[in-house]
């Protein structure tokens, strides 16, 4: 077992930050009781990131005591909510200068935007890497279609539409729950 207090036993000074609780095999209620000592007992100032809704996913009764326990220890929660339109122009510059891209994928991708943000919306997806590794793998799916794809737009955003709609449910792992149920 790891002590993190005595790991941790120069600190003096310091910004503690624990990034991804939700992803720490310590229970949430025991690392919270951690990181009061740093705050109460050592004066530290301590930032924690977490993806509060997976914290408690799995297991209902995490989430009463995490609650119970984040109003003693947490000062303030700040929300934070991704800027999808910012993000994807920066992700289909990105697969654009990065990625080997032809001039039909480019303007695709380009003039695809609304499609995309309304696939990842109706979803309800907010995760922004997911958002960017599925604009990845469609780069490689619309690099096997052949150019005469490109001249029937309609069809090229119903297979974007599925494509992406498939991606996100995979990689928010709904759509293997689903049928491993079937």
């Amino acid at each position: 077992d790891l002590n993190i207090i005595e790991t941790l036993s120069n600190v003096k000074g310091k910004i503690l930050i624990f990034d991804d609780l939700e992803r720490c095999s310590i229970a949430p209620k025991i690392l919270l009781g951690y990181i009061n000592k740093f705050v109460e007992h050592q004066g530290l100032k301590v930032v924690v990131v977490a993806n509060e809704k997976e914290l408690y996913r799995n297991e209902p009764q995490l989430r009463t005591d995490y609650i119970e326990t984040k109003e003693k220890v947490i000062g303030k929660t700040l929300t934070v909510m991704p800027d999808t339109d910012e993000a994807l122009s920066s992700f289909i510059t990105e697969i654009i200068d990065v990625y080997s891209t032809t001039v039909n994928q480019s303007k695709f991708l380009t003039e695809s935007i609304s499609n995309i943000k309304e696939v990842f919306s109706v979803g309800g997806y907010n995760n922004l890497r997911h958002l960017r590794q599925s604009l990845i793998e469609l780069k490689r799916f619309l690099s096997i279609l052949p150019n005469e794809f490109y001249l029937k737009q309609n069809l090229l955003l119903e297979l974007e539409w599925i494509f992406l709609a498939f991606c996100f449910e995979i990689k928010k792992s709904d759509l293997i729950k689903s049928i491993s149920e079937i």
